[in-house]
């Protein structure tokens, strides 16, 4: 094994489009309401809330649905960490 190979061992790149599994549970920012449903972007996948929450707030979520082809889904509020301060 190369030096190079040693120290590129375990990277790999991220998807755009994230998926998630129903349950699990995920810490992101709200980014934006799309009337009156907090949304999460996460690349380019999107998870509504079941709750309205400010936007820029730091939430805890639960996915409970999400489908692969469309990279949308569901959320579940479990808590609000706080607020963005820029």
């Amino acid at each position: 094994m190369s030096s190079l190979e040693k120290f590129l061992a375990g990277w790999r790149f991220r998807s755009r489009t994230p998926t998630f599994e129903s349950g699990v549970e995920l810490v992101a920012y709200v980014t934006d309401a799309d009337g009156g449903t907090s949304v999460l972007r996460i690349g380019d996948s999107r998870l509504e809330l079941d709750e309205h929450v400010p936007e820029d707030a730091q939430v805890r979520v639960r996915v409970t649905a999400f489908d692969d082809e469309t990279h949308r889904g569901e959320a579940e509020l479990l808590d609000v960490l706080g607020t963005a301060t820029f």
